[in-house]
């Protein structure tokens, strides 16, 4: 029963036999997890060495690297530490080209628990200063819809201005007309000027 609840639905179907006893179903599984061992072992180590990170954070990346040596190191095939730490290093993703040249020429090459650490790290610096510049563009652009609001109310108060409407001087004076090289001031002073010529 220990056996039972510790193995997958697939894998008691596969290997349960009738009047089988606890021995001979360890035995069924062991065979069965060792068949094809070298292929097995093959299969695994390519995967492990053309690991690659592609968009995952550092830890996620460095549980996929363990869970492989875990396989690997169940079918008693064992890789060298400085091996998995070169694999770890090469599949990284490019924006940690910088730290991944500076691990790669260290006098004692780290091991790979110190690798994830430096990396996660570096990660976490990385990650703060993008933090910093989306924070100060944001700041930024939150500014700009302020300052062209101000420039075309400036705008349209000098256009007022110019023609004389709707503005402090226009109320109080009227408009001024320019016909003929002659200027008017309101209706009043037109009409005086027409009636003595």
């Amino acid at each position: 029963m220990w056996i039972f609840g510790t193995i997958t639905q697939s894998l008691t179907q596969s290997s349960h036999k009738k009047n089988q006893i606890a021995f001979d179903l360890w035995d069924s599984l062991e065979n069965l997890f060792r068949d094809n061992k070298d292929a097995k072992a093959m299969s695994l180590d390519q995967q492990l060495c053309n690991i690659t990170q592609g968009d995952s954070i550092i830890n996620a990346y460095y549980t996929r690297i363990k869970n492989l040596i875990d396989l690997l190191e169940n079918i008693e095939f064992f890789v060298p530490e400085k091996n998995t730490v070169n694999y770890a290093i090469n599949g990284l993703n490019p924006r940690f080209d910088d730290i991944a040249s500076i691990l790669r020429h260290r006098n004692q090459f780290p091991t790979l628990l110190e690798t994830r650490s430096i990396l996660a790290l570096e990660e976490q610096t990385m990650n703060q200063l993008q933090n910093r510049l989306v924070t100060s563009t944001h700041h930024d652009n939150s500014l700009s819809p302020t300052i062209l609001n101000v420039q075309h109310t400036n705008n349209n108060h000098n256009s007022r201005d110019f023609h004389g409407n709707n503005n402090s001087r226009g109320g109080r004076y009227g408009t001024q007309n320019i016909r003929g090289g002659r200027n008017n001031h309101g209706g009043g002073h037109g009409n005086q000027y027409n009636n003595k010529n």
